[in-house]
């Protein structure tokens, strides 16, 4: 509804919106906002940073959004390299060069043409030259290759299984989860440690323990797992944040915390 009304006052010609939110570990409404878009035709962008190969989703689900722009070092567990997964529709395309662009630095189509593709069709050899590194794209092509052979439903499906873990064993500790993302938690600490969450995060930090504050107030703690997918890994970062409550003074019931995550693995256990 909030999408639909900004387009019908705004009447823009372009929309853009971020799939997965980290600053508050909301996940926003594709489907929503495709519909919206296409409604209103408007082009529709996403930025998929944090969601590409952590959710499963087709982009060729989605016609009212025409450009799509992720990166290689979140969900596809890549270095923070030079490239990064782009998709652009026809339409998208076509606008730019009836529109020009004011950047050559990640222009799409002068992009297209180093990789020898020219007005939508693949030639011989391209016509736009950049230098790269043949490591960079070497540990891209590795990262995708990687990412498609475990499949991207059952990425998903471990994500979702391990969040959901990290999820109980906090809220048994008196938490509240806010998020629905399955690569972190967004949570405000129990009652007795109300306003101190960013002394919190520093502690941890302190102790060698990544966690994160929101950017926005009321400030809350936010703790990923983005490539720690194990038992052992959600293990130890549970353990790690239920010393940091009690260095602060709050208090843990160790055996409800762990009781609490041994139920979520149980079934997994049982399983091999």
């Amino acid at each position: 509804d909030v999408i639909e009304a900004a387009l019908q006052e705004h009447k823009p010609k372009w929309a853009a919106m971020a799939h997965w939110e980290t600053g508050s570990g909301r996940i926003n409404d594709l489907e929503g906002f495709s519909a919206a878009c296409e409604k209103h035709n408007v082009l529709g962008l996403v930025d998929a940073v944090s969601s590409l190969g952590v959710g499963a989703f087709r982009i060729d689900d989605y016609p009212g959004i025409h450009g799509w722009a992720s990166c290689p070092q979140k969900g596809l567990s890549c270095l923070p390299l030079t490239y990064a997964p782009v998709s652009f529709s026809d339409r998208f395309i076509e606008t730019l060069n009836t529109t020009g662009t004011r950047s050559f630095v990640h222009h799409p189509v002068m992009e297209a043409r180093h990789w020898a593709i020219i007005e939508g069709k693949d030639v011989e050899k391209g016509t736009y030259h950049r230098t790269h590194s043949a490591y960079a794209v070497a540990a891209f092509h590795e990262a995708l290759r990687i990412t498609l052979s475990q499949g991207l439903t059952a990425r998903a499906q471990e994500y979702a299984y391990h969040e959901a873990a990290l999820r109980i064993a906090v809220e048994a500790m008196g938490c509240e989860v806010t998020s629905n993302m399955t690569s972190l938690v967004v949570l405000n600490l129990p009652k007795a440690l109300a306003g101190r969450e960013m002394e919190l995060v520093q502690h941890c930090r302190a102790q060698n323990f990544g966690i994160w504050p929101t950017l926005s107030e009321p400030v809350q703690v936010r703790i990923g797992i983005l490539n720690l997918l194990s038992q052992s890994a959600v293990t130890d970062i549970v353990l790690r944040f239920a010393q940091a409550i009690r260095d602060l003074g709050g208090e843990v019931n160790d055996a409800r915390v762990m009781a609490a995550l041994d139920e979520c693995y149980k079934p997994a256990v049982a399983a091999e």
